[in-house]
């Protein structure tokens, strides 16, 4: 039995980090649309700038893993 809650915790695990996955996907479509829809810059300079962002929050975000994992 104990098993079966292993496999389905691991399986409830996947679809949650799936879910995660997906939703900041549609997110970041749904901006990078508006932001080239409304034409306010160019597309090569609105790539640079959500290149630059990505860049940002990717290399931003183990200072809050960190925090997370301290005071957690």
């Amino acid at each position: 039995m104990q098993e079966y809650y292993l496999v389905l915790l691991v399986f409830l695990g996947a679809l949650a980090l799936f879910d995660l996955f997906v939703g900041v996907s549609n997110d970041a479509v749904n901006f990078l649309n508006s932001a080239l829809g409304c034409r306010i810059a160019s597309f090569r300079t609105t790539m640079w700038v959500a290149a630059a962002g990505v860049m940002l929050g990717a290399t931003g975000v183990c200072r809050f893993l960190c925090l997370a994992r301290v005071y957690g």
